[in-house]
């Protein structure tokens, strides 16, 4: 087997695991005070960042899963993933509508809040809760976003302006070719976090 390369690509180590169950959400970069008065304050700390936990099936060769699992908790090891709970958008199930097209960003707003897609099946829908994911600068960040409002392509395959969570982020451009399908991200294992089954 070659040697290792990092981010490790999805069919290195996403692709093998065997998953039970899957849940992401975003979380951090948040701070909550209140008042005397009874009001809520919010404050953004920091970028928000998806964070997840996986749970395993057993396997036979859970070894090897066990030994990735290690490496991927030294500093500066990561790999690619995808959105396990959501890979498609909800009206392309299986992502063969939007398989044929080439979808980039077409405009960002000023607000870093929403986009518009262009290269897109005419009449595409994009749904709340639908995934995709695209990159940015150098070196490469690669971004997940969430549609929160949804939006409909028109006949020339444009969308109209959708808001996304957790918003665009500097380096972020135009024409930036966009993933709905299997949307992709890297991620990393936060230390500590991996529990190891005793059977």
């Amino acid at each position: 087997m070659p040697i290792l390369t990092f981010p490790l690509q999805l069919s290195d180590f996403w692709s093998q695991l065997r998953i039970l169950s899957f849940d992401m959400a975003l979380g951090g970069g948040l701070q909550v005070q209140n008042t005397g008065g009874g009001e809520v304050i919010i404050a953004q700390t920091g970028q928000r960042l998806w964070q997840g936990e996986v749970q395993l099936a057993p396997a036979y060769d859970h070894g090897a899963i066990e030994a990735l699992l290690a490496v991927l908790q030294d500093p500066g090891r990561s790999f690619m993933m995808e959105a396990h709970d959501r890979p498609f958008p909800l009206r392309d199930p299986t992502g063969a509508v939007v398989a044929a097209a080439s979808p980039v960003i077409a405009t960002l707003p000023t607000g870093g809040r929403s986009m518009t897609l262009s290269g897109l099946p005419a009449g595409y829908v994009l749904s709340p809760g639908d995934y995709l994911s695209f990159t940015r600068g150098t070196p490469v960040r690669h971004e997940l976003v969430e549609v929160v409002t949804g939006a409909v392509a028109n006949g020339s395959g444009v969308s109209p302006e959708f808001d996304v969570t957790p918003g665009i982020r500097p380096g972020t451009t135009t024409a930036t070719a966009v993933r709905l399908a299997r949307p992709m991200f890297r991620a990393v294992i936060v230390p500590g976090s991996v529990k190891v089954s005793t059977t």
